[in-house]
């Protein structure tokens, strides 16, 4: 999903993975993460998008959770 419209600022973001509980989302977190070419969050679990009724406003704030490294390609 990409969010570039919603924000000022460049966007760290390129797509959303979601998961359900015990179906092997730590693993496919930590292995997408080791890869140069993937800008993981720094936490597994954002809980942004369920606890952000305003997603809006606060998008900016999202983005803030993913490291800066720019010319990654996802």
């Amino acid at each position: 999903i990409a969010l570039g419209c919603m924000s000022t600022k460049p966007q760290p973001v390129g797509a959303i993975i979601l998961g359900a509980q015990k179906c092997a989302t730590s693993t496919l977190f930590e292995v997408l993460r080791m890869s140069a070419d993937i800008n993981a969050s720094r936490e597994k679990e954002l809980n942004f998008w369920s606890h952000t009724p305003d997603w809006r406003s606060e998008i900016d704030a999202y983005h803030a959770r993913f490291p800066d490294r720019p010319g990654l390609k996802l």
